[in-house]
């Protein structure tokens, strides 16, 4: 689930649809030569237009960037847990086969709630991956996710008696709740919700249940879920674009992207069947100053660290220094 920040990094200022300013000050068209005519030139049917293929080269470099970080960063050992540990928000409570919750007709929302352990992590968000009611009705509803107060509903299908799992792979970008609601008027089996409490909290969330404003430790009100801490290594290559670093490397990868592109299209113009020489010299060019400016980042990556992550998500213990490979 990409954060929506990647794609504003670099600008493309010459393209009227791009309303965000560039996060780092940086503009595609800050290349020399770079210009939406030659991007139309080099276009083929896979790009119908020259905006089109800039858009799609600048997402690839942003994609290759992140994963050369993430495997320089695990590489050395400064992510701990790239993969973290699920754990279930509650149970069915024993005995509770026999025990439901009964319909109410205040045309509410009832269910879980959890609250994100550290709420100032910034690459730490909660990851809900499934959902899992049981209820004493069968047909259509809703499963309500909010998000701070961002809400998106789900339609599923109950089944009296059976548990229902949802699908979600829902990654919160809230800091203050994440509640998981079926509405009120619904029977539902109760839960008993591992709530975080006395010596048994996780480092993830607490969890409690909600009715409406009320909320409780001891009824999750049927409903359940499989969740982890997820690190969002997105939100670092947002971060190190605002720091500056990032955007001359995204600029001088998408550049070398464009310049591939140019020397493999199957258009055939005065641009791109005269300019190939230009083009290669060009791309070893910025080739060389993407790494330069790789190995500027990397240098100031202990320093920087340290500052945008505190929860766990990096280890900035015994980094050293590398150039690119």
């Amino acid at each position: 689930m990409p954060a929506t920040c990647l794609q504003n990094i670099i600008s493309l200022r010459e393209i009227c649809d791009e309303t965000e300013e560039s996060l780092s000050g940086f503009d595609l068209f800050d290349l020399p030569g770079m210009s939406i005519r030659q991007a139309a030139d080099i276009a083929d049917e896979g790009y119908i237009s020259g905006k089109a293929l800039l858009k799609d080269k600048r997402r690839i470099a942003t994609l290759k960037i992140k994963n050369d970080l993430i495997k320089y960063l695990q590489g050395n050992d400064f992510i701990p847990h790239l993969i973290t540990n699920v754990f279930r928000s509650g149970a069915l409570r024993r005995g509770g086969e026999a025990y439901i919750v009964q319909p109410l007709n205040n045309e509410g929302w009832r269910g879980t709630t959890l609250y994100p352990v550290r709420s100032e992590c910034k690459l730490r968000k909660l990851l809900v991956t499934t959902v899992y009611l049981k209820t004493d009705f069968t047909g259509p509803a809703v499963l309500r996710i909010t998000d701070d107060n961002d809400v998106y509903d789900y339609d599923v299908e109950l089944h009296e008696g059976a548990i229902d799992a949802i699908e979600v792979n829902f990654v919160s970008e809230g800091t203050r709740t994440l509640e998981i609601l079926l509405p009120d008027s619904i029977g539902v089996y109760s839960v008993k919700p591992d709530c975080g409490c006395g010596g048994t909290a996780n480092d993830c969330a607490r969890i409690m249940g909600s009715m409406g404003s009320t909320t409780t430790t001891n009824e999750g009100f049927g409903v359940w879920a499989d969740v982890q801490c997820f690190c969002d290594y997105d939100q670092l290559l947002c971060a190190l674009g605002r720091q500056g670093l990032m955007g001359e490397i995204l600029m001088y990868a998408t550049g070398v992207e464009v310049m591939d592109e140019r020397l493999k299209t199957d258009r055939l113009n005065y641009f791109t069947i005269y300019g190939r020489d230009e083009a290669k010299e060009t791309k070893s060019e910025w080739s060389f100053k993407y790494n330069e400016a790789w190995n500027s980042l990397i240098g100031a990556l202990p320093k920087l660290l340290p500052h945008i992550d505190r929860c766990g998500c990096i280890d900035c213990g015994g980094m050293s220094i590398r150039t690119n490979i």
